[in-house]
């Protein structure tokens, strides 16, 4: 950086004291703004409703612009502009809108940061320091496990195996195999972005350079997932038979392959990104941005999701066995005054059972496992489970405080002709097939007598 003239710091001095007040006054004006979202961040990220990953992304983006400073200008005004809408939204009392909050927050930041190269693998990685990872698991959770399945069974098959494929599962014979909620790749997937953007920034790649790599990087994640699938076929199918840490060895092998062909990847893109194009202003995301926050305001005044009309009847028994309704908490019914249906909770001899009427496809219908790892449980997946009637269940072990639940839950539609074990197939199916339903969503949980 070239030292400032003589000129430069004689017109610096002459500045008016307010102006100079300017960068103090906007930076304490974003972090007034942002408190709301920090506190909303630090406590999604530390009750294990979601995994904290996004701290490594944030960690990553605060070492690369301390490292970059010199080249980094700020611009107060930007700041106070966009922290003005941010209070904005706060005292219009967005609250039900946490997320998009929080991504404001950082749309001010980002436009406000005045940077000629590296700046979108520096967006890329603000963007991943967002809680996203339940979301990600709920909305592209079932889509990876059908490109994964689909990519096995035509590997398989081309090898001479007879294998079909119904849904998830892969099928050869007797040998049926599921590609699982946990071996989705989401985890992958996020692990491949991360690394692709921090390439992204230290190469400083522009914005067609880290968007060519963040899209190879996702094609290179499918097919890494399809390759792990492939090849863990045969010890879950007993082909063959393997150490149980194969199926771990497995993933972190695919998982270098894929880093591997993303650094690979990220090298070329850096060749081609040597001429710069030219310098624009990024006063264009500066606007776009806070614009994006702005529309919280008018949300505000929108009608919220309300559920449907109490016409469903829960049934009275459960296999048999009698539902005795358990009021719901004060937390619970906050939350079934926006869900689109009903939730009852119920007694069912030494089982609990909760059930969840829907109406459409919506997000709020989470992962029971999700919840419980909210409230502090330790959450081991396991194989689904098929009972004695032949419905299928998605199953885990829940543990906390030394007691372990055995949880099973499956999702039906009103005609009981479809069946899912997970909330991301079923939002899918919804989705694209609304006049399938309604759906009832089932969980079961029971308690493992202690050894």
């Amino acid at each position: 950086m070239n030292p400032a003239s003589p000129t430069d710091l004689v017109t610096r001095d002459a500045l008016p004291l307010p102006v100079r007040l300017w960068p103090l006054a906007g930076w304490g004006l974003f972090l007034l703004a942002a408190f709301p979202s920090c506190r909303w961040y630090f406590h999604r990220i530390s009750d294990q409703s979601d995994e904290p990953l996004g701290l490594l992304a944030l960690l990553v983006f605060t070492g690369l612009v301390w490292t970059r400073r010199q080249e980094i200008e700020w611009r107060p005004t930007l700041l106070i502009r966009g922290s003005g809408l941010l209070l904005a939204w706060t005292w219009a009392d967005n609250s039900a809108y946490p997320m998009v909050m929080t991504a404001g927050v950082l749309a001010v930041l980002l436009s406000s940061m005045q940077l000629r190269e590296g700046k979108s693998g520096l967006a890329a990685l603000l963007l991943l320091s967002l809680p996203l990872m339940a979301s990600l698991d709920f909305y592209a959770g079932s889509p990876m496990r059908l490109a994964a399945a689909e990519m096995a069974r035509v590997t398989l098959s081309t090898i001479g195996l007879t294998v079909t494929r119904a849904g998830t599962l892969l099928m050869d014979g007797d040998r049926i195999v599921g590609v699982d909620p946990p071996c989705s790749g989401v985890r992958m997937l996020w692990t491949t972005w991360f690394v692709g953007a921090t390439l992204a920034s230290l190469r400083r790649l522009h914005l067609p350079g880290t968007l060519t790599l963040l899209g190879i990087a996702t094609f290179l994640v499918t097919a890494g997932n399809g390759l792990r699938a492939t090849v863990l076929y045969f010890p879950e199918s007993g082909r063959a038979h393997w150490p149980h840490l194969a199926h771990e060895g497995v993933g972190l092998a695919c998982q270098a392959l894929v880093l591997a062909g993303v650094y690979l990847v990220a090298g070329q893109a850096s060749g081609a990104n040597r001429v710069p194009p030219t310098h624009r202003s990024f006063t264009w995301m500066a606007a776009t941005a806070p614009f994006l926050v702005a529309l919280g305001l008018l949300w505000h005044f929108l009608p919220s999701e309300r559920s449907q009309s109490n016409t469903f009847v829960w049934p009275a028994t459960w296999d048999g066995v009698p539902l005795h309704s358990v009021p719901l908490s004060e937390r619970e019914s906050r939350f079934a005054q926006s869900f689109p249906g009903q939730v009852g909770r119920f007694h069912c001899g030494e089982a609990e059972v909760i059930l969840r009427h829907v109406t459409q496809a919506t997000r709020l219908l989470h992962s029971s496992a999700d919840c419980l790892r909210a409230s502090g449980y330790e959450i081991r997946s396991q194989l689904a489970w098929q009972d004695i009637d032949g419905r299928v269940w998605g199953c885990y072990e829940a543990r906390h405080r030394g007691q372990s639940y055995r949880v099973r839950e499956r999702i039906t539609n009103s005609s009981q002709s479809q069946c899912h074990t997970d909330v991301s197939s079923w939002y899918w199916s919804a989705f694209w097939n609304p006049e399938t339903g309604p759906w009832l969503a089932m969980t079961v949980i029971e308690t493992i007598p202690s050894r």
